[in-house]
């Protein structure tokens, strides 16, 4: 937001403000405030669509927002003078307005004549920041264009490097536009998805690449995955597109933008039929595999022109005709085998040479393996040292970053130089299969090169882990098979930690982790200070074993970490500790002493935290949580949810898991100030629950499904526009929270759409809750009774073993529908009774259910109800609805 306000002169933001509304308006606008060399154009407004619809201003002036805004308001003149056609206009401004500034100003403004039927969108920079944040960062054409004005957002296009980015294409790849118009028309012909296959070495990736590069202006975002990372078409939706510091789903982000998303090296069990369904209107999906399926776009070897195009580049002594005619009978026009020939004569090998090795191994198979491992053992005193990594890593992709520091720039531009590369992320280096396959047979590693880059894994490990950044979980997921081996050989605390950010609880391996006792008592005899890197793997440890533990036994997890309660102790107990980790280790002690009951323990030391140099957000989620328990401590829950809240509008100062997890955490006890929070903080909440859907992340349901019920009531427009945006994944992949949760969504949507499909939808996730909470048994039972089926609601109401007000609430409602109106009051004359003081605020609505169970009894009195009910109600909607009840008696 700072960086929008700098950017200036005013015609500089002119440029700015028609790049940012081209983008985000996504209609073509044309832009006639600036003349060529950039100086304002008198007697038009500065944008505006040929059909007349849409005007813009831009502005910088300082006081845009002061008073009764007398240049807004100009500006606002200007455009229905010049156009009077116009039905959106949008004036943008780089400065910062107060609270209540815009509202107000459009409220007056919507008085005039000439303002009926058109729509003002005010946009100060705060709005503008949010629409980048929000809405543009999916999209690399964008970013691009932006940049130019917020360098800040250079930073967004380098750590795009890091996430799905698409490959340049080798400044060596012969082109073959042959080939990529056989994948445009695949894709015109067969649908969304076309697929290039062929044998290893042949060219694929690089065509996926190169087509996505000439095709880059047709999509929003193009992303490149490894194949190797689906196992399943459903795989997908876990998948997440990195910027700025959130993630989004790759899955959504093909239904919600256009998008290319190219798949290398997918596994054959999937197909592309199963992953069309995946795009939306204008996105794409290019698979590459070896074995041809019909109807696959596949590869054809290259022409004898095209291979001695690939033999002879950057040699003074071009290939012989009759060594050319050799290799292509013994290789035939094999990109990689013919790219490393060329490679070995460069390094001095001459075509004799080359001419022996081909007669050496004439029966070879295309692209064969043999005539990789004769070639590569010739590059060996070039090249040895740099493929002893990979012999080391015993796969094909590694880490770009770890291989900087394992092999220098240089080692990678060598391999690069080459051709033993294959196209992959800007986020790792990948051999082709071919060569990595001829590392392996050569067995050039020694031991003390193994132990060596041992050691250069550990340091970047531990540096990335200072960094707190999106670099350690790309390199753990790279290296993932590679940290496991050694994590079993050399259970070094980088190595661990590193796993355990990339572990879900399901693939814990306990056997590698070290017992967390142990590892404290050797930091704690150890004359050296201990590395924060140590502490870190001790703290994560525990962490990881307690959720590894749940999954076969809550009560035996608890017992466990209650068992491993001292290591906090021994940990604080350290010498040489930073403050930092100092903070870190008494908020995972507080942690878990909450996580076994221990709550006014927990309670203080959070408390300890808030107080010292650094009050972790995640400590005082805690606190929301802890406060929301006890009725003397609820308004204090709901001060550190409004600070939490309020942080969370800044970038990057509270994690979207920790924004999500504080609505989940709010008290439904919290009555007024819970409701008054939803609303202070409703387009944070909206834009962290849209934003957190997208990459896939559950909590996003659940935190939707504690808003949806204030929303349905306060906010329908919000609500409906929310649900719009948000993917609800199929109840069969979900566990059972999420499940109930999405149910909730569905109903609140159900009532204020009043459809019926809806109520079907939600009955279907909660029917499919294996093991569902009392309170999922009472929204389910209340879902039933707004769907008319009051029997099948009395059945879920009474599985609750000892029910609290709302389900005896519930159960009246369902009592009364099915003409059991003494037995409706026995429920709702119990309800209220143990409606506690927290709970006074839906005292009136009780009071109305009575009044109906007593109607139904001919209770001549039973308008008492319904009066205290109005009496007692907060206004609102609720309040209006009852007021109209009264009336109509």
């Amino acid at each position: 937001m700072d960086g929008i306000g700098r950017i200036g002169p005013g015609p500089m933001f002119e440029r700015f403000g028609a790049k940012f509304l081209d983008h985000h308006l996504d209609v073509v606008l044309v832009h006639r405030g600036l003349n060529a060399q950039l100086s304002p154009v008198g007697h038009t407004i500065d944008s505006y669509d040929d059909a007349g619809e849409v005007g813009a201003e831009y502005s910088i002036d300082q006081d845009y927002f002061s008073g009764l805004m007398p240049k807004a308001r100009d500006d606002l003149l200007h455009v229905l003078r010049k156009h009077p056609t116009v039905a959106d206009i949008y004036l943008l401004s780089s400065r910062k307005a107060g609270e209540g500034i815009i509202p107000a100003f459009t409220l007056r403004t919507q008085q005039w004549p000439g303002m009926l039927a058109r729509a003002l969108h005010v946009y100060d920079a705060r709005r503008i920041a949010e629409v980048i944040v929000d809405e543009l960062l999916p999209s690399d054409a964008a970013i691009d264009d932006l940049v130019e004005h917020l360098p800040a957002l250079g930073a967004i296009i380098d750590a795009a490097a890091a996430s799905l980015a698409v490959p340049g294409v080798d400044s060596r790849h012969v082109d073959r536009p042959e080939v990529g118009a056989m994948i445009a028309d695949a894709l015109a012909a067969c649908g969304p998805v076309a697929t290039i296959a062929g044998i290893g070495g042949l060219g694929k990736s690089e065509a996926a690449a190169a087509y996505a590069e000439e095709h880059r202006g047709r999509y929003d975002t193009c992303m490149w995955i490894d194949g190797d990372t689906l196992r399943r078409t459903a795989d997908l939706k876990a998948i997440a597109l990195w910027r700025g510091g959130d993630s989004r789903n790759v899955a959504a982000m093909l239904r919600a933008h256009r998008c290319l998303l190219i798949i290398d090296d997918i596994a054959d069990t999937i197909g592309a039929d199963e992953l069309a369904p995946f795009c939306g209107d204008g996105s794409h999906i290019i698979l590459t595999r070896r074995t041809p399926r019909e109807g696959d776009v596949v590869v054809p070897m290259l022409l004898r022109d095209e291979a001695r195009a690939i033999l002879d580049h950057g040699l003074a002594d071009p290939c012989p005709d009759a060594i050319l005619d050799a290799l292509l009978h013994t290789v035939g026009g094999h990109p990689l085998s013919l790219a490393l020939v060329n490679r070995v004569v460069k390094d001095g090998t001459s075509w004799n040479d080359i001419a022996e090795d081909c007669a050496a191994i004439p029966e070879l198979t295309l692209g064969d393996q043999r005539l990789a491992d004769r070639l590569l053992g010739r590059l060996r005193s070039a090249l040895g040292h740099e493929l002893q990594l990979f012999e080391w890593l015993g796969q094909a992709s590694c880490d770009l970053r770890f291989l900087r520091r394992a092999i220098g720039g240089i080692g990678i531009a060598k391999l690069r130089q080459h051709g033993l590369t294959a196209p992959d992320r800007p986020s790792t280096l990948r051999l082709h299969d071919i060569i990595q396959a001829s590392v392996m047979t050569q067995r050039w590693l020694t031991p003390e090169r193994t132990a060596a880059l041992d050691d250069t894994l550990e340091n970047v490990i531990e540096a990335l882990m200072a960094e707190e950044g999106l670099a350690l979980r790309v390199l753990a997921s790279t290296m993932r098979a590679k940290l496991e081996v050694l994590a079993a050989r050399d259970p070094r605390p980088a190595f661990l930690v590193a796993l355990l950010e990339i572990w879900k609880p399901g693939e814990t391996r306990p056997n590698l982790l070290p017992d967390p006792a142990d590892a404290a008592e050797a930091l704690a005899v150890n004359a050296a200070a201990p590395r924060s890197a140590q502490v870190r793997a001790v703290l994560e440890t525990i962490e990881g074993l307690y959720r590894h533990d749940k999954l076969d036994s809550v009560g035996a997890a608890k017992d466990n970490l209650r068992a491993r309660l001292p290591v906090y102790e021994r940990l604080a107990a350290l010498g040489g500790l930073d403050s930092r980790t100092e903070t870190e280790i008494r908020h995972h002690h507080a942690k878990a002493l909450k996580n076994v009951g221990r709550d006014a323990e927990a309670q203080a030391m959070f408390e300890e935290v808030l107080e010292g140099p650094h009050p972790l957000p995640a400590s005082r989620l805690q606190l929301v949580r802890l406060y929301g328990r006890a009725k003397e401590t609820i308004d204090c829950a709901a001060e550190q949810a409004d600070i939490i809240l309020t942080a969370a509008s800044a970038a990057g100062a509270v994690s979207s898991n920790v924004a999500l997890a504080t609505l989940q955490s709010l008290p439904s006890a919290g009555g007024k100030w819970r409701r008054a929070l939803f609303d202070k903080h409703a387009d944070l909440i909206e834009r962290e629950i849209v934003v957190a859907a997208e990459a896939g992340a559950e909590d996003a349901l659940l935190a939707f499904a504690a808003v949806a019920r204030h929303w349905s009531w306060h906010d329908r427009d919000r609500l409906l526009r929310v649900f719009a945006s948000v993917e609800l994944i199929d109840p069969l992949m979900l566990d059972d929270r999420t499940r109930a949760a999405c149910g909730e969504v569905f109903a609140e949507v159900g009532k204020a759409q009043g459809g019926a499909a809806f109520q079907k939808q939600a009955l279907r996730y909660y029917e499919a809750v294996e093991a569902p909470t009392d309170f999922g048994l009472q929204k389910h039972g209340q879902l039933l009774i707004e769907m008319d089926q009051p029997a099948e609601a009395e059945a879920v109401l009474l599985r609750i073993a000892e029910p609290g007000a709302f389900a005896l609430y519930r159960l009246s409602q369902a009592q009364l529908a099915l003409d059991r109106a003494a037995d409706a009051l026995i429920a709702i004359d119990t309800a209220l009774a143990r409606l506690d003081s927290k709970q006074a605020y839906f005292r009136s609505s009780f009071l109305a259910q009575r009044y109906d169970v007593r109607r139904a009894l001919k209770d001549s009195d039973a308008r008492d109800d319904l009066e205290e009910a109005h009496r007692l109600c907060e206004p609102g909607n609720y309040k209006d609805f009852l007021g109209g009840r009264l009336a109509a008696q």
